[in-house]
Order: structure tokens, then sequence, then C-alpha cells
């Protein structure tokens, strides 16, 4: 699900997770997901992979306008609080450095104003 937002590809496997982009512009994205029971782990918290796939989406999409190509080369993830479902968690993404072939980012999860994940991730540009 985009969200209607401009420059943002098909991604099934973002679309099945039902992640919406909210804002893509160049240096930064934004997406939330309201969280199902398809998104918990037997605890019945968030999946360590939505939190992943989630970030990795939106500081992918932070890097659209700075380059066409790129894939994902590395991430980190800092889980902070857990997640229910019903809760709709908020993603903001942004280019840290942005150089010819490698970008630096990072994401900042909310649920409301409560921290529940960071991230940061390296990318390589494929396209020069």
């Amino acid at each position: 699900m985009n969200g209607g937002v401009q420059g943002v590809p098909a991604n099934p496997f973002i679309e099945l997770l039902e992640i919406e982009f909210i804002r893509v512009e160049p240096g930064q994205a934004e997406t939330r997901l309201k969280i199902a029971s398809k998104h918990l782990n037997p605890w019945n918290y968030v999946h360590g992979g939505v939190f992943a796939a989630m970030a990795d989406a939106t500081m992918g999409a932070s890097i659209r306008g700075l380059a066409k190509v790129f894939t994902t080369v590395g991430i980190n993830l800092n889980y902070i609080k857990p997640v229910r479902e019903g809760e709709e968690i908020t993603c903001r993404g942004s280019v840290v450095h942005a150089g010819s072939r490698i970008i630096q980012t990072q994401a900042v999860m909310t649920v409301e104003t409560r921290l529940v994940a960071t991230a940061s991730a390296t990318f390589y540009v494929l396209d020069s």
C-alpha cells in the first residue's frame, strides 16, 4: 500500500504486511502500520521481522530522489518497547549521509509518543 505516495514502486512483501507509505521525499520518508494478529509472535507482541521490514522499507524510501537503483547491504535494529495488536506504529526514516555509492540512513519507530524501536542501515547505490 503506497497510500497514493508518488515514486514508491509496488512491493508485494510490504503490501502483504500492509505497511502504508505516508510521505516520501528526497532524504525523508514516513510509514505507518496498524498491528493485526498476523504481525504477532507467539507471545502476542509484534514480531521483530515486522519492525525490520518496516524500517528497511522506510529508510529505503527516504533514498528516493537521491538514487534510482540501490540495495540494502546492512541493517541494525534496536527493539525498545513491545507493541501489541491494535496499536499503530509510525516509522520515520531519514538519510544521514549520501555518498556516490554508499548511503547511510536511520529510522525511529513510535506508537503515539512512545519510542518502540530504532534502526540504521547502509545502502549501496547500483546506478551512478
